[in-house]
């Protein structure tokens, strides 16, 4: 095997592995997990620090200046304690108002009664525990409670060649009773367009809905206008027949779009495939506005361009709008570093004419990067592509290559919300009778080697296009021109030692004008040695044998909404074989808890009961409002959706740059160094500042890297095989911008940008005159049992 080295022994190793999550927030009891490799060991532990970690949400009623805090553990049971400082500040950042060492029990209600002529803007609420602050705003308006409300219906996605542009707009009451009345409407295109395009009016009588349909030239569909990334913009006025009460509304949506459907390509191995196994990928195909698109033709094609390899098929969405593929039988070398998958609509062409007012053929790309092992040694967990109902055990049959008659301890472990929820091991004994010579795949899946029309010897070139929407995620590829012969001499020039007084300094300043194209080309030029690709090591005990493994565990409400598995075994010689997946679980909670009137309709001011079950001890907030209060607008409504989605900030995997390939690569490379002889790192040496460190591979710390884990261990996790360039010098590019060329310089510096997260919720209601008050039916705390 060519670039491809084979060890001479096996080194049986003892050791331990040691994983514990990213970030350990104060005041939390955290267990991590040691496998003791050698010792058939394997122990969870508890760890416990100082000072608390609490979430906040708040929820609050408009007129009356009522709200509540809840603070809640990531475990979602309350923190009970003190709450440090509450402050009411007005429109001017004025105190107006403060509770200090306010006692809580996980749900403090308060209230605030306005002045009779209070400063009008926007309030704020702001609450301190344990050092930390959660600001809520709302907004003190004058304004009438509105008794029926215009909704708005647009159409569900526009293309940028549609003829006519149709939607609904509906008035009805709080109650569900249509309005009967007068409609003046305006549509438009917003955004992005001609100043002088046109807008279609709309002046009707009705009775609840009226559906509209009016030519898209009257909104601007005309080709001597300008429509990238605009959107479809409708206003609407009702006027109550009875009354003449007029309640308005308006809505922006959908963008033009020039794609008639969108491809989201996908796979069951987070975008990286293992030589042992075949390829398993999807295509979801949908509308521009994100519904299934059944019965679509699409080609899917697998290509790697270094081998000269190409898979493809059509294949026909199904009614989920699903396309699956894999590369079943086909080999997936060792040495194919990377393909790439490719997916086109193939009933579709590129439309000609104006660039604004055409569609395009829908596309999208991927690449997938071989997951590394030296001893060919993988795990594969199965997707599971279902949300997870709680209470439901989950049971895997997980594939694995192993040796022959091979005893292997299996550990998983289960993480949600930051934390490790469960823990356990396996052990599973590999006879030959249970080999597996390839997975099952359907044969309707499977992507067909074309042996014609060879592929070129390089990937496609992007070409730039203005038309695209850049919200888009597909780009347009075009085929390769013929490669340049190599210029005469350069190969000598390669192969000649590093001069650095080669290199001539350029002092002139950045953005100065490049000189014309039939300028003389400077003399003193210096081509960089090639990259350095790392030759592979292959164990001498290789896993050349499938086999499968079950895990089960039980799904419990503190693995909503999303919980990972993590899976991984040692091999005799230390290397650690790993895989983990993430995957969705319905929104429970431990507390069940339902509330429900006795009786579906009541007449004014006669009684009603609310029945309300929870768990004995429940603390229960209960508030009933006018429906009205709704329609002015505001999102302050506490929710089971709202909730789960402030504790998805604890997921562990953004921290992620723990592992790195230039740092992982730099240690591989002194280690080489340290135990190099002679003269074979002598260039090394010279130039080890000069290097730039990446791979084209990812191993089994990739695994734990998605979980947000961090690993401590005296065994093999990673063995990728790294890549060693110099950074590349230019004389000069020349580089078309604004006002002309300017010369540029590489390399560029490396930028991760900082990101920081707020928890203020801006409440925004509509500007309406207010002439009274409305009722609060109920505001209370209520203890069960």
């Amino acid at each position: 095997m060519n670039g491809v080295l084979r060890r001479t022994h096996l080194i049986l190793r003892r050791g331990y592995l040691l994983t514990f999550p990213v970030v350990l927030p104060a005041g939390s009891t955290e267990k991590f997990c040691m496998s003791l490799h050698g010792s058939d060991n394997f122990k969870s532990y508890t760890l416990t620090l100082t000072h608390q970690d609490t979430e906040i949400v708040e929820e609050f009623n408009l007129w009356t200046v009522q709200f509540r805090v809840l603070t809640m553990k990531r475990d979602l049971k309350p923190r009970i304690g003190q709450i440090s400082q509450v402050f009411i500040k007005d429109s001017n950042d004025v105190r107006v108002k403060q509770w200090l060492d306010v006692q809580s029990e996980g749900l403090t209600s308060l209230d605030f009664q306005l002045a009779r002529e209070p400063l009008l803007g926007v309030w704020k609420i702001e609450a301190t525990i344990d050092g930390d602050l959660t600001t809520q705003t709302f907004k003190v308006d004058e304004y009438v409670l509105p008794k029926f409300e215009v909704t708005i219906n647009p159409p569900k996605f526009l293309l940028s060649n549609s003829s006519t542009v149709e939607g609904e707009i509906c008035a009805k009451y709080t109650y569900g009773k249509p309005v009967r009345g007068r409609l003046e409407a305006e549509i438009c295109l917003g955004g992005h367009r001609s100043i002088n395009a046109p807008c279609a009016s709309i002046v009707e009588e009705i009775e609840g809905c009226y559906s509209f349909s009016v030519n898209a030239t009257d909104v601007g569909f005309r080709k001597g206008y300008y429509f990238y990334r605009a959107e479809l913009k409708i206003s609407a006025e009702v006027w109550e027949a009875e009354t003449g009460v007029m309640v308005k509304e308006s809505h922006k949506g959908p963008r033009i779009s020039f794609d008639p459907l969108k491809i989201t390509l996908k796979d069951d191995s987070n975008k990286f495939f293992k030589p042992s196994f075949p390829y398993h990928g999807r295509a979801e195909v949908t509308k521009p506005d994100g519904s299934v698109a059944p019965g679509e033709i699409i080609e899917i094609t697998m290509i790697n361009y270094k081998y000269d390899i190409r898979l493809s098929k059509n294949f026909t969405s199904d009614k989920n709008g699903i396309i699956k593929f894999s590369s079943c039988h086909q080999p997936l070398s060792f040495n194919m570093a990377e393909f790439s998958v490719q997916a086109r609509a193939v009933e579709y062409t590129d439309e000609g004419g104006v660039p604004t007012f055409r569609l395009y053929m829908p596309r999208a790309y991927s690449t997938i990067k071989q997951w590394f092992s030296p001893s060919k040694s993988f795990i594969q967990i199965p997707q599971i592509n279902h949300t997870v109902k709680c209470g439901e055990e989950v049971t895997l049959d997980i594939p694995y290559t192993t040796t022959l008659d091979s005893y292997t301890l299996f550990h998983y472990q289960v993480m949600s919300r930051g934390k490790m929820l469960h823990t356990g091991h396996k052990e599973h004994h590999f006879l030959k009778h249970d080999k597996t010579q390839m997975l099952d795949v359907p044969q309707e899946e499977c992507l067909i080697l074309e042996v014609e029309n060879r592929v070129p010897t390089s990937p496609p070139t992007p070409t730039t296009t203005v038309h695209v929407d850049p919200t888009h995620t597909t780009s347009t590829f075009a085929r390769p021109s013929p490669p340049t012969p190599p210029t005469p001499g350069l190969e000598k020039l390669i192969e000649e030692p590093f001069q650095p007084e080669l290199f001539e300094p350029l002092n002139e300043p950045l953005g100065m004008p490049f000189e014309p194209l039939n300028s003389p080309i400077r003399k003193k030029r210096y081509i960089m040695p090639p990259n350095q690709e790392e030759k592979i090591e292959i164990s001498e005990n290789p896993s050349t044998h499938i086999s499968h493994v079950k895990i089960k565990f039980v799904v419990t409400p503190d693995m909503a909404p999303h919980a990972k598995l993590l899976v991984y075994y040692i091999r005799e010689d230390g290397e650690t074989v790993a895989d983990s997946i993430s995957f969705n679980v319905e929104k429970c909670f431990r507390n069940k808890v339902s509330m429900e009137f006795n009786n579906d309709q009541v007449l004014p001011g006669a009684e009603t009961i609310i029945k309300v079950e929870a768990s004995p001890g429940s603390l229960c907030s209960i508030g009933v409002v006018d429906k009205s209060i709704n329609i002015l607008g505001g999102d302050h409504q506490l929710t089971p959706e709202k909730l789960l989605a402030a504790i998805e900030d604890l997921d562990l995997s953004k921290y992620n740059n723990l592992y790195n390939d230039n740092d992982y690569c730099e240690r591989k490379r002194k280690t080489e160094k340290e135990a190099s002889e002679g003269e074979s790192m002598e260039m090394a040496d010279s130039l080890y500042g000069w290097y730039y460190y990446s791979s084209k591979y990812v191993d089994s710390i990739q695994a734990f890297k998605k979980m947000g884990l961090r690993v401590m261990t005296n065994l093999q996790v990673e063995s990728r095989p790294c890549s060693y360039s110099h950074p590349v010098v230019y004389d000069s590019v020349p580089m078309p911008l604004s006002g002309g060329i300017a010369r540029q310089f590489l390399p560029t510096s490396r930028r991760v940008p900082n990101s920081a997260t707020q928890r203020n919720v801006v409440i925004n209601n509509k500007n309406v005159i207010r002439n009274y008050f409305p009722e609060t039916w109920l505001w209370s705390l209520e203890k069960i049992g």
